[in-house]
């Protein structure tokens, strides 16, 4: 984030490559930056959802983070995105204002191609676009 300044940011998680991209959260809050942030956090079910009660907790003291949960797998009753972020998921859930943002990306690589993919798709420039890419060895 303090390499890649932007008037807001897109933070897209999955499974515990939510991880750095929290830190960042608590980064922000730290600072009391209130640049806007969408935080979209995929995971295969809601119990897997790593920091899910923080996120929660934070999202109360920084009116500036929207956290969009994306489940592989709902429970019954789920009334949130489901399945596997896509280019008409992003439309729906990006601010109007998103191609001006910066784009933060953690997960597996599988998951940030496919992100690198529709957000190109969407209209993101991919100079916007960051990764932090981990993986077994």
């Amino acid at each position: 984030m303090d390499r890649r300044q932007a008037p807001g940011y897109v933070f897209i998680a999955g499974g515990v490559g939510v991880t750095p991209l929290y830190s960042m959260l608590l980064t922000m809050r730290d600072r009391e930056d209130v640049r806007p942030v969408t935080f979209f956090y995929a995971s295969a079910t809601w119990e897997d959802a790593v920091f899910r009660e923080k996120l929660t907790e934070l999202s109360k003291t920084m009116p500036n983070l929207r956290v969009v949960y994306v489940l592989g797998q709902p429970p019954e009753g789920w009334t949130g995105e489901s399945g596997y972020i896509t280019p008409e998921m992003l439309r729906r859930q990006l601010p109007p204002q998103y191609r001006r943002y910066e784009y933060l990306i953690c997960g597996s690589s599988a998951m940030m191609d496919a992100m690198e993919k529709a957000l190109t798709e969407v209209g993101v420039p991919y100079r916007q676009i960051s990764t932090e890419r981990f993986d077994m060895v």
